[in-house]
Order: structure tokens, then sequence, then C-alpha cells
């Protein structure tokens, strides 16, 4: 079950009839919208799924200044926003409380504002966030969606066979996000940690009371738990990497067996984004073989229980395309799941030195070929290849972002709504959009 929620962002005269906002399944993009009064409905696409509480959206002009700001605290509450004519990004950030968080004013706001937990707070909110390109113009108005997701995980754990004279068990997960920023992207040197604490609810039985809401991994997140006694204290680490991720509930359920210390157990992940289902044995003696997840590869190998093909999906990657293709083995041009938002050519180049997702780093702005491919699905049908992005819980393309890509020596960018590919300079201030692409090995287990 994929969730998904939905602003309804409707662009209206001054005069203009109010009207209902109704759930949908219908992933909606922005045509040219023009008036400068912005009424946001708030719907939900799934019923089954709360909408993250309060909400706060931040419209940030092309010079990246924050123009206007509001917040509501009910689904059945309106939102408005005035706007002058002009390029803007709307960055919506749900869940993050007054009581919980310090989000900035507006005269401080930036993309890259941190969104900060108050002090004595160290437990995150159900986070969700997202953000749009839009044009305002003077004569047309517009129906505007965005759909937030989820930017914490969610962790469960129980620990069995706990020795009777264990007073203490607590766990530790790091590396970890260090912050979230306002533009829903993380902030820091991703060298966060977070420890909780296990109660014991039987004998030799020890959970935790309640899910925690943590950032996720900034790259797989290794495991240590902790048991204390009256003669002090004793860690086990768990060295294989877990799948720590943004949108995921994951359920930790571990084994202590004794004199051997080692740990044994399963990872179990329900749906917001997904299922997956993760087997890990840890400690002295281990079985490599059992020492990784559930369709874990070795360092640098990628595998596939079928042959794949452009259009499919891969580690929640589109397939752009496929060759050098054997009975046993094929190169895959893979487009990442998010991409790097509204930034000036600098810092769009520091990011993706940091880019890492699925253990995959090394990721590169599309050259000309790449472009062209991810240009040419766009304009066939925009609309059917977002849905397939967003039904595999992949950002979509924005239709009025200004994609980078390069030529040779030369840096350019597409954009969907104008059809066009133009060239800019490396001196450029402006802000872009890039989807991250990356050449990978599979090899078949057919």
């Amino acid at each position: 079950m994929k969730t998904r929620t939905i602003f309804c962002f409707s662009t209206l005269l001054l005069f203009a009839s109010l009207f209902a906002c109704t759930n949908s399944d219908e992933f909606t993009y922005p045509t040219k919208d023009t008036s400068s009064i912005f009424r946001v409905l708030v719907g939900n696409a799934d019923s089954d799924s709360e909408l993250p509480l309060p909400i706060t959206v931040y419209a940030f002009d092309s010079d990246n200044k924050c123009v206007e700001s509001q917040s509501i605290a009910s689904a059945n509450e309106n939102l408005s926003l005035l706007l002058a004519p002009g390029n803007y990004t709307l960055y919506a950030i749900a869940g993050a409380s007054d009581e919980k968080y310090v989000l900035p004013d507006l005269e401080e706001a930036s993309p890259d504002s941190p969104i900060i937990l108050q002090t004595g707070d160290n437990k995150h909110a159900e986070l969700a966030a997202d953000s749009i390109h839009i044009l305002v113009k003077n004569t047309q108005n517009a129906d505007i969606s965005m759909t937030v997701k989820r930017i914490v995980a969610q962790i469960t754990s129980s620990i069995q066979n706990v020795p009777e004279n264990v007073t203490s068990v607590q766990m530790k997960l790091k590396p970890l996000e260090e912050k979230v920023l306002l533009n829903g992207q993380y902030g820091g040197d991703g060298k966060a940690e977070v420890s909780f604490s296990l109660k014991k609810v039987d004998d030799g039985q020890w959970e935790t009371d309640n899910p925690i809401l943590i950032l996720p991994g900034s790259e797989k997140v290794n495991a240590t738990v902790i048991f204390t006694n009256t003669e002090g204290s004793r860690e086990y680490l768990y060295q294989a990497p877990l799948p720590i991720e943004a949108n995921y509930k994951t359920e930790i359920v571990a084994t202590y067996k004794p004199g051997e210390y080692e740990l044994t157990g399963n990872i179990n992940s329900t749906d917001w984004a997904g299922e997956r289902n993760i087997t890990f044995e840890f400690g002295e003696g281990a079985d490599n073989e059992n020492n990784k997840e559930e369709g874990k590869e070795e360092e640098g190998e990628h595998y596939s229980n079928e042959m794949l093909a452009p259009g499919d999906i891969y580690k929640d990657c589109y397939v752009l395309d496929v060759y050098n293709e054997s009975d046993t083995k094929a190169t895959l041009l893979i487009m990442s799941p998010g991409e790097g938002d509204h930034m000036t050519l600098a810092k769009m180049e520091e990011a993706l030195t940091k880019y890492v997702y699925k253990g995959i780093p090394n990721w590169k702005i599309p050259d000309a070929p790449a472009a062209q491919l991810i240009y040419d699905l766009c304009v066939k049908s925009l609309t059917d290849f977002n849905k397939i992005l967003t039904d595999a819980a992949i950002r979509p393309i924005q239709i009025k972002g200004d994609y980078l890509y390069t030529d040779n020596n030369s840096i350019l960018y597409f954009n969907i709504d104008d059809q066009l590919m133009e060239q800019i300079t490396s001196e450029s201030s402006g802000l872009y959009l890039v989807r991250y692409v990356k050449e990978i090995e599979v090899y078949w287990k057919l």
C-alpha cells in the first residue's frame, strides 16, 4: 500500500467562487497559472493514512528570498498565499508543530534553513515534505498538486533471550542524517547517532514501548546492542549495515546467544513506501553467507532475480536504458529517485559528491544522451511517466523545472513545459534541478 498525501493549490481571481478539494488518485501538474491569490486546500489521497499536521508552506521568489509563509493546523482549514507575478518555489513541511520544532521566521528563512527540535527534545515527529516550482501570471487560473513524502524513519525493536541478570538494554544506530532542512533535504555531516532504551516485558524479552521516529541513515547503518548489569556494560556490534530509510517502518528483532556473543534475528519493514524482509546474523563465528540482508549484494556488485528492461524499477530507481546484455549480466543506466533541488551550480556539484542511495555512490549529472532519454519520456507523456514514478515512490519530474545536463564541456538545461534544451554558462547564478544518473553492472540470478 502506497500512501500519497495531496496538497491542492488553486490559483483564484479575487472574486472567483470557492470550491471543495476532493480525494484523488490522479497526480496533476502545474499549468500556466496567473492570479496572485492562492487558496491552499489539503486533501488526503489515501483515507487509511492520516495527514501529518500542521502544514507550513514557504514561498521563495526567483532571488531565493522568502516572500510568504502560511500554516494550517487542520485538514479542514484553508490557506492563502498572496503572490505577485513571477517565478516561485514552494516548500511544504508537514508535521512540524511549534511545540516540537523551531521553524525559521519569514525574514530569516532560506531553503537551507534547519528545522530544529526544541531544546531538550531528541525525538522527531512524523515529518513529511515536498517542493514545486511555479510561474504566476495574470490571465489564467490553475490547479497545482504536491505530494508530500515522509522524511523520517520509524523504528521498533525487540530482543529475545536476554540474560536474567541484565538490568538495562539499549540500542544505538549510526551513522544517521543530522538535521532536516526547510527544502526537505538533510544537512550536517551525516554522522549523527541515536540511542534508545528497551523495556523488559517478559522473562528474557525486552522491547521498545513505542515506535521511535528518527532521521534516516546517511549511508547504511550499523547497530550496537548494549547490555548492562551490576558488573557493568557490554556492547555487541552488528557490523553488516541496516537499511534505515526515510518513509519506512522498520522492526528490528534480535536474539541473544549466550557463550558465542551472537545476535540473530530479523528486520521486518511494513508499508509506508514499500515492504522489506531482511535477516541478519552477527557476532563471533557468524556465517558470512548469512551475515547479510536478504537480497544484499557484496560491495560493488548488484543482482536481480529477473532480467531488466528500460522502464523497470531497480532499487527504487527508474531504468532508463539497458545495454551490454548477456545471459548473466547487463549494464543499466538508472535514474535517481530523488533530485538536487533548486540549487546553484556550485551547490549542485557539492551535493552530488555526497549523494548515496541504496549503497550506490558516484552518481553524475546526466550527459546529453541520458538527458535526451529523460526528456523524450517527459515530452511523450509527462502524466504517464510521472505516474510510473509516483507509483514506485519515486519523485516525479517537475513540469516547470530547469533540469541540468552536460554535453562535452558545456552545461545545459532542459525544461518540459517550454519544450526546450538551452545552454548556460558556468557563472550562472540561477537555480536548477538535477536528476542524477548512474551506470551499474547487474548480474542476473535466474
